[in-house]
């Protein structure tokens, strides 16, 4: 969700509250090694992913202190693989997400002069 006053940013008047996702995906054990997963999340034809994170559970929750805007709240994909000092796991599938827009409830102001 976007712009939520519960999240761990500063409101902003004009970024919101920023957004939070969370990637959850099924456990794989490698034998003999501890587990780890490289998640990526990136918009479609983007040159940086959202998200580029090595993390030691099943599960990932991305929080950002901005907004997406409306242009781009839809193809948005993710992935993850296995990745150990010994072993680099294939990527999964693309699974897709997509934002809800972003709502302010103070609106920009135009100045007069």
């Amino acid at each position: 969700p976007q712009n939520q006053a519960s999240m761990e940013c500063t409101h902003h008047p004009t970024r919101g509250s920023g957004f939070r996702i969370t990637f959850d995906w099924t456990d794989v054990t490698v034998p003999g090694e501890e587990t780890k997963y490289r998640v990526l999340a990136e918009h479609r034809g983007a040159r940086f992913p959202i998200v580029n994170q090595l993390v030691s559970n099943s599960e990932l929750t991305h929080t950002s202190c901005g907004f997406v805007i409306d242009s781009n709240l839809k193809d948005w994909q993710w992935r993850v693989r296995v990745e150990n000092p010994d072993h680099v796991g294939e990527w999964t599938g693309y699974r897709s997400f997509e934002f809800a827009p972003c709502r302010l409830a103070e609106a920009l102001v135009t100045h007069r002069r």
